[in-house]
């Protein structure tokens, strides 16, 4: 595995160079687009240890990470899980992904020296040539293994809509059983005030980013006159 991994090629990607001059500097991994100074890590890819307990959480960024994190973490406190490597993956829609990882990517990403437009980062988004990009290929490869036994697939989208109910499904696809005040519980700590509120969550940057209601607005200032080209896209 590790031969396998030196062997594969690591393909170096320019991104347009805006008005300023600056560029940002991305690398090719297996159709995947990460930071340049990230090869050092791959050598270690195949000898990662996975142990046979484990929950991963796997998201594009922008699409819910944290929340679901502490939704798990409630969840399992003090569980006893057994023996199953179990993945959960949430999905978000793809329109209010780009328009929260701009404003994620221009604010604390600056190593990445993105000097690009709202405009620019979506065509980028758009052609897959972002951080973690592409988003279409993350996404379909978690969708062709939803019915895995071992895979549980959640929406963004449905979280907000109930996130009462997707608690449950949290809960049984971990094998907790939770009470009805314990889940209300869960879904109190994790409402939208609450997790901005919460310094072990909140990053600094959920007041105005992320999980923020404004980000609503935002989405129709912003992305609305865009919509035509991102529907064609999507």
């Amino acid at each position: 595995m590790e031969q396998e991994a030196d062997s594969v090629e690591v393909e170096e990607l320019t991104l347009p160079e805006y008005d300023n001059g600056t560029k940002s500097y991305l690398m090719k991994y297996r159709d995947y687009f990460l930071m340049v100074d990230f090869p050092p890590n791959l050598k270690s890819i195949p000898s990662f240890e996975v142990r046979e307990d484990d929950i991963w959480i796997v998201t594009f960024p922008k699409a819910g990470t944290t929340w679901l994190q502490e939704i798990v973490y409630l969840v399992m406190n003090n569980a006893d899980t057994g023996k199953a490597l179990q993945i959960i993956y949430i999905y978000r829609n793809p329109k209010d992904t780009v328009v929260s990882y701009h404003s994620f990517f221009v604010k604390f990403l600056s190593t990445t020296k993105f000097t690009g437009n709202f405009e620019d980062f979506c065509r980028l988004f758009t052609e897959g040539k972002v951080l973690f990009g592409p988003w279409w290929k993350h996404v379909t490869e978690a969708w062709a293994r939803r019915h895995g036994d071992n895979f549980l697939l959640l929406c963004y989208e449905d979280l907000q809509v109930d996130l009462n109910k997707n608690v449950r499904v949290v809960a049984e696809f971990l094998g907790k059983s939770l009470t009805d005040d314990q889940v209300s519980l869960i879904v109190k700590h994790c409402s939208f005030d609450s997790m901005k509120n919460n310094n072990s969550v909140n990053y600094e940057w959920y007041k105005d980013q992320g999980v923020a209601r404004k980000e609503i607005s935002f989405l129709r200032n912003e992305l609305v006159p865009h919509s035509a080209f991102s529907d064609v896209v999507y």
